[in-house]
């Protein structure tokens, strides 16, 4: 067992508090945008999403991603336990192919109207910080579990590659969230290798042409290939409107509506 197999779930955590103490950090020294509105109830219902979809997660689906692949690994199943590649190779691989599949099932996400109706949660945060990256409807990891574990069976993922792309996954995905003005060159450097907080930012414009673009996950490349990709210099992120245009309300922060959103029939949830 390598070490950060043995090490993973300290490693995980270690991560997931140091960018939870970082970004908000650096949405005080290098804000771009100024809320529209008060934090108290949104910050909330935010932070008991993110625990709510943690727990299911971590803890509560049957299996978890990292138990699969041992198992599979040890049954021999899957591309890489059948096909003679280097060990190296089939991480990098796994990886990539790990990411595309979240880019592709995030398109699944905004298209098929099932999906949607739990990923919008996500998409309808009225304004954009760190908390922005708990957003999500607690049964929502039910729907990647089953796209990942079927990669995982199909492909035969290396264990130490799930474990990777989950440290890169907690990184990004905090980090793309986060209400910062990087330097204009940092962010095209930083572009050239992953998803930037204004590469994702546009896609969580309240125009929905941009909703329905930069999909990509971790790595940029996606958006670039598929053709979904807008420009991060084509829009003013500075003052762009934020979310989904039917959920500024007061009650579009309630962690009761969030929860209920799924369930509510199109026409009742905007009136």
């Amino acid at each position: 067992m390598s070490f950060l197999e043995s090490y993973e779930p300290y490693i995980y955590n270690g991560l997931y508090f140091s960018m939870l103490a970082i970004m908000p950090l650096l949405e005080i020294l290098l804000p771009l945008r100024t809320n529209k509105y008060p934090i108290g109830m949104r910050w909330l219902s935010n932070f008991l999403l993110g625990i709510s979809y943690s727990i299911i997660e971590r803890f509560i689906l049957p299996i978890t991603g990292i138990a699969l692949a041992i198992y599979v690994h040890n049954q021999g199943w899957g591309l890489f336990n059948i096909v003679a590649v280097p060990g190296s190779i089939a991480v990098v691989l796994s990886i990539l192919i790990y990411d595309f599949s979240k880019y592709a099932l995030h398109l699944l996400y905004h298209h098929v109207p099932l999906f949607w109706a739990f990923h919008k949660i996500h998409h309808s945060d009225p304004d954009y910080d760190f908390t922005t990256s708990f957003r999500f409807h607690p049964l929502e990891p039910f729907i990647g579990a089953l796209a990942a574990f079927a990669l995982i069976f199909l492909l035969g993922v290396p264990v130490i590659a799930i474990i990777i792309y989950q440290f890169l996954l907690i990184c990004v995905n905090f980090f793309v969230h986060t209400n910062v003005k990087l330097p204009k060159s940092l962010e095209k450097f930083l572009r050239l290798f992953f998803v930037t907080p204004d590469m994702h930012r546009i896609h969580h414009s309240a125009y929905e042409p941009h909703t329905n673009s930069n999909y990509s996950i971790v790595f940029p490349y996606w958006d670039y290939l598929g053709r979904s990709y807008t420009p991060v210099d084509a829009v003013d992120q500075e003052n762009m409107p934020i979310g989904l245009l039917d959920c500024q309300g007061e009650k579009h922060r309630n962690i009761f509506w969030l929860l209920a959103l799924p369930f509510i029939p199109e026409k009742k949830e905007q009136t």
